[in-house]
This record gives structure tokens, C-alpha cells and sequence, in this order.
């Protein structure tokens, strides 16, 4: 009995070692995992997809933003801007509460419209658009998006309900507009007031 209890004592100091390396492996790798922001875009008018960190340590990572800067380019006059990172917050602030309530969706972002250059604008405007004189897409503020698998009525509920910009939408095109410009929502015959925030929570 004397010669076998040591091992069995050390036989379960090494199975506690190896479960305490394991959950700190598991906990660093999780971690990890939640310190870095990804966006999964796909371009519907050029077909170019990414799936890229954009932040990582509450860091914007600069490679990122750069191939996001490309993705999001006015598609028309092939010419980019400095897309604003805090709108990309809000679009990952949208997938990670799609996310959290729908969890069998993969959360992919179809872009309708991300930088629209000033002559680009004026250009849709003088065609009969709706586009705004001072639009927040000219200014690399807003993304017109929809994601695959999730009614549109949703996505606009949720980007109101996560966000502090405006909120547009668009019901018959299919597409959700967003931006960091004031707290504010078209067309007026939707109202918010009438949305259940606590159910995105």
C-alpha cells in the first residue's frame, strides 16, 4: 500500500496539471478569439469577398481597414476613401447580435453601396435617384448592406437597436442603410418606438 499511493498521488498531480494547461490553453485561445473583430464582406457590384480583422486589443489593425478601404471603393469611378471605422463597429455590432440570436445563420455582409465619391453622387441625383446632397456615403460614413438568411425587417430592428447613427430602410430593395451620423430613421413610415430592443440583448 506504502509503494502505491505516491503513484496514485502523482498520477493525479499530473492529470490536475494536465487539466489546468488545457483550460488555460482553452482560455487563452477563447480569449484570442474575442479580441479580434472580424467582418465577413462580400461586394455584390464587384463580386470581391474578404473575411478580415479589422481590430484586434481594441486596436484597429491597419492592414485590415486598408483591404476593407478597397472592398467598400465607389465601384463606378474606382476610387477609395478611409472608410470610418466606427461605422464598421456597427456592422460588427449587427452581426454579433444576429449572431447571438440567430446562431444557425453564417453572418456574411452582401454590400450594396459603401463609398460613393461626390461626382458619383451628383451623378445618381441628376438621374432622379434619392441620394442626399450631402450624403454620409460621400463622406466614407455609411454602408447600404443586407445579410443572407435574415429578413430585412431584422437587420433594420437590430441596427437601430445596437447603434447611435441612422438607420435607413429600405423594404423593397432589400438593403438596410447605416452610418455615425445623428440618431435618426427614414422613411417615416416606420417607426422604431415600436421595436423590442430587449429581444437583441
Amino acid at each position: 500500500m506504502n509503494g502505491t499511493r505516491p503513484k496514485m498521488q502523482r498520477n493525479a498531480t499530473g492529470i490536475a496539471s494536465a487539466l489546468t494547461l488545457g483550460c488555460a490553453l482553452a482560455f487563452n485561445t477563447a480569449s484570442a478569439a474575442a479580441a479580434e473583430q472580424s467582418l465577413h464582406l462580400h461586394n455584390l457590384h464587384t463580386k470581391e469577398t474578404i473575411n478580415v480583422v479589422y481590430k484586434r486589443d481594441g486596436k484597429y489593425v491597419p492592414a485590415g481597414l486598408k483591404q476593407i478601404n478597397h472592398l467598400l471603393r465607389d465601384h463606378r469611378r474606382n476610387e477609395e476613401t478611409q472608410i470610418n471605422p466606427k461605422t464598421l463597429d456597427r456592422l460588427y455590432d449587427i452581426g454579433q447580435t444576429v449572431k447571438r440570436n440567430y446562431p444557425s445563420i453564417a453572418i456574411k455582409f452582401e454590400i450594396i453601396s459603401g463609398y460613393r465619391a461626390l461626382q458619383t453622387n451628383n451623378a445618381l441625383i441628376a438621374a432622379g435617384g434619392s441620394q442626399g446632397k450631402d450624403s454620409q456615403h460621400t463622406h466614407g460614413n455609411a454602408i447600404d448592406f443586407r445579410i443572407p438568411g435574415v429578413r430585412t425587417e431584422t437587420s433594420r430592428d437590430v441596427a437601430w437597436c445596437t447603434g447611435s447613427g441612422g438607420v435607413g430602410y429600405y423594404k423593397q430593395d432589400g438593403f438596410v442603410h447605416i452610418d455615425t451620423a445623428r440618431k435618426r430613421f427614414w422613411p417615416a413610415n416606420w417607426n422604431p418606438a415600436h421595436v423590442n430592443c430587449a429581444k437583441f440583448k
